[in-house]
């Protein structure tokens, strides 16, 4: 009773310090002559959050975790990919059955609001890298609570649960050492490489670049499915962070990173979180949940209060962020350039997303058109890849027709056949020329009464 008690007081005073309340409100919820924040009630507020103990710090964090908004998944799409040609260089940074490659195919999925407000509010990760090779193998770095069951696991474990890696490589020495972090001196040359300008400006160690300065816009489209999935943001996705460029970096030079790692500091940041930031990993949850656990009942699913569906980074978006825009035909034409105008000429964003659907909206910066301009010469052959659709002075071109990359590799295959027909027939030319040269100086012996020359590749005659 005492408890319902405080929970009433709690809801009356809202918009008075004294509590929450369930809008944007960020007040702590208690007094300067209280000791312990008050949060709202959840005991009667949906299955699995009721069971968090009250006065707890999972209690608490809930309470901040549910003022946020659950923003509907969103990840690659390859059948667009597929579509418009692309799907083989991508294939190619990103091999199918790749930890980015499983990334991706694990935020396909829709997000549960009890679920994940549940699994974040009892979240906990530690580094157990230091402790060497063996303590990282065997002790547990990873506990949360998903569906009214504590899990504690290592992080290899973790990696696995989440289908990130199999259990072959998730043990060996290569999964402990990969990297989770890389040096500035590495990354801020490397954007030169990839994008227009300086990382960040002279005498400042934060970045100033933006998406729109990355030369090649497939690599505008694969910054944007980092920055909703493993980066989660919800706004600003057209600026490139620090660790934006570390995951970009990681895709593009062979996709070395601990990604199991990275996913689960990422969690971990949402206990610390304000409540009006935007809730973006409800997929991995439901992966979790799901699949490797197998404690998501269709059942179960049906008692979430919100759900939010799957909605992937395709067409609608890649022409909303200026990536391609629609020809006659509705034909899509890649945007090859950087964006030089202030904002509202050309940026990245789609607009804000509405409690109760994903909403297309009108904010952001513009159709990301007249902004673009011709960059001859400017990617580097390393940058701009091998390509058919990317040349050296044109500002945009059509996007090839489904299949043309599948037709090119058997094109450069026959090519490669031809090369060393070539090669063989280069070999005989170069035979015939010593054939023909001996027989010119055999003539010329013959007529002066000489021996015979000797012939390349022949038995030295008796004497």
């Amino acid at each position: 009773m005492a408890e319902s008690s405080a929970a009433s007081a709690a809801r009356r005073g809202r918009g008075q310090g004294q509590g929450r309340g369930r809008g944007r409100g960020r007040g702590r919820g208690c007094g300067r002559g209280q000791e312990e924040e008050v949060v709202p009630d959840f005991t009667e507020m949906g299955r699995f959050l009721r069971d968090i103990p009250r006065g707890t710090v999972a209690y608490r964090v809930l309470g901040k975790l549910w003022e946020m908004v659950l923003d509907a998944p969103r990840t690659i799409d390859f059948q667009f990919l597929t579509d418009i040609g692309a799907t083989g260089w991508v294939r190619e940074l990103m091999p199918a059955n790749s930890p980015w490659d499983r990334l991706f195919d694990a935020a396909a999925e829709r997000a549960h609001k009890e679920i994940t407000l549940e699994f974040l509010s009892t979240f906990s990760f530690t580094d157990t890298r230091g402790g060497g090779f063996q303590h990282f193998l065997t002790t547990e770095a990873v506990a949360f609570t998903i569906c009214g069951k504590t899990q504690r696991m290592t992080l290899p474990q973790f990696a696995v649960a989440l289908g990130l890696y199999s259990q072959e490589d998730s043990r060996p020495r290569a999964f402990f050492d990969a990297p989770v972090s890389t040096s500035t001196d590495v990354l801020w040359p490397y954007w030169r490489t990839i994008g227009s300008g300086e990382f960040a400006k002279p005498n400042q160690r934060s970045p100033n670049a933006r998406a729109t300065d990355l030369y090649d816009p497939l690599h505008r489209y694969l910054h944007r499915c980092i920055a909703v999935t493993i980066v989660g943001r919800h706004d600003s996705r057209e600026w490139v962070t620090q660790s934006d460029l570390f995951f970009l970096h990681d895709l593009l030079t062979g996709g070395r990173a601990n990604l199991a790692y990275k996913l689960a500091a990422y969690l971990a940041e949402y206990a610390f979180k304000r409540p009006s930031s935007h809730i973006s990993c409800g997929a991995f949850v439901t992966r979790l949940a799901k699949g490797f656990f197998r404690l998501l009942s269709p059942q179960v699913a049906s008692d979430m209060t919100l759900t939010r569906q799957l909605d992937r980074v395709g067409r609608d978006t890649t022409i909303s962020m200026g990536l391609a825009p629609e020809a006659e035909g509705g034909q899509l034409v890649w945007a090859y350039g950087m964006g030089e105008g202030p904002r509202g000429e050309g940026g990245d964003e789609e607009g804000d997303e509405g409690e109760g659907g994903e909403g297309e909206g009108e904010g952001g910066d513009g159709e990301g058109v007249a902004h673009i301009v011709d960059r001859s010469q400017v990617a580097t052959e390393e940058s701009r890849g091998d390509r058919p659709y990317v040349r050296h002075s044109v500002r945009q071109r059509v996007m090839p027709p489904p299949g043309v990359e599948e037709r090119l590799v058997q094109v450069e295959s026959d090519v490669a056949a031809v090369r060393g027909d070539l090669a063989a027939v280069r070999g005989d030319l170069a035979a015939v020329r010593e054939d023909v040269q001996w027989m010119v100086e055999a003539i010329v012996a013959m007529h002066s009464a000489a021996p015979l020359p000797p012939r390349a590749g022949a038995a030295t005659p008796p004497p």
